[in-house]
C-alpha cells in the first residue's frame, strides 16, 4: 500500500538566492565581504526576499496570520529606513 501524498513544505526565500537590486551582486554571492570574511547584504536585497516570501505564502494560502505579521514588520522597517534617510 502506498503512503498518503503530503504537500511539500514551504521553504522561505533566502536573500542569497536573489540578485541584489542595489549593487547587482549575483545569486549565491554576498554584496560585500567585511573583515573576518563576514558576508554583508544590502537591506534592499533582504526586503526583496521578504516581500517575495510574503507574496508566495499568500498565494499558497499558508498561515495568513504569519504573512500579515511579516507584512507589518516589513512596513515598519521600510518606514524606519525612510525616516533615517529623510533625516540625513
Amino acid at each position: 500500500m502506498m503512503p498518503p501524498v503530503t504537500k511539500t513544505p514551504y521553504v522561505p526565500v533566502s536573500p542569497v538566492k536573489l540578485v541584489c537590486p542595489q549593487c547587482g551582486a549575483a545569486t549565491g554571492k554576498a554584496c560585500k565581504m567585511s573583515r573576518g570574511e563576514r558576508a554583508e547584504f544590502h537591506v534592499e536585497r533582504v526586503l526583496a526576499a521578504a516581500t517575495y516570501d510574503v507574496a508566495a505564502r499568500k498565494e499558497l494560502g499558508k498561515s495568513t496570520h504569519y504573512a500579515r505579521a511579516k507584512e507589518r514588520r516589513l512596513k515598519n522597517l521600510l518606514e524606519r529606513i525612510s525616516k533615517r534617510e529623510g533625516s540625513k
